[in-house]
């Protein structure tokens, strides 16, 4: 099983619907799988070392359109969880009276932390300074507008002089 995850990301949960495949014993009542512990554990798949190790997750339950009751593992990431990219091994371990059992049993979760576009490592100034980290200074809606006015290949539209209220339009020329 694939599941993906943006980098710095804390959603979307991760959520595993407990099987009933007969070879386990999950056909259990909500009340024993809520009495046991829950733990999530991710692993890096190329280097074995724990990202995370034995943190709470929660067992939750709904009904499908049958009325039958399916019941689900989940875990909700933090960006620590998520700030390095790679593909990882997850596994929930349900630890009660009748002993501990890791899930999924037949496939491995695999979790890939993949690239994210926002600007996560950016910090907000002002709504007048934009902090590109890929374009070193601190760029202002009134210089860029400046700029884009010596250019031949743009068009710089607005509907009065520069505010905080302005909106800016750039087209090309053609």
């Amino acid at each position: 099983m694939e599941w993906f995850i943006k980098k710095n990301s804390t959603l979307p949960k991760l959520k595993v619907k407990v099987m009933k495949d007969g070879r386990s014993d999950f056909h259990k009542q909500y009340s024993e799988l809520s009495g046991s512990t829950i733990f999530f554990s991710m692993i890096d798949a190329e280097t074995s070392i724990p990202r995370i190790s034995t943190k709470d997750a929660q067992v939750t339950s709904e009904i499908d359109e049958n009325g039958l009751t399916q019941y689900y593992l989940e875990f909700q990431f933090t960006k620590q969880n998520t700030k390095k990219e790679g593909r990882y091994i997850g596994e929930f371990m349900i630890k009660n009276s009748d002993g501990v059992i890791f899930l999924p049993l037949t496939d491995k979760l695999y979790i890939n932390v993949i690239e994210s576009f926002g600007l996560d490592e950016s910090n907000f100034v002002d709504n007048y300074n934009i902090d590109y980290s890929c374009c070193g200074d601190n760029v202002r809606p009134d210089k860029l507008a400046k700029f884009l006015s010596t250019q031949n290949e743009m068009k710089l539209v607005t509907n009065q002089g520069f505010s905080a209220t302005t909106k800016y339009i750039i087209t090309l020329n053609t």
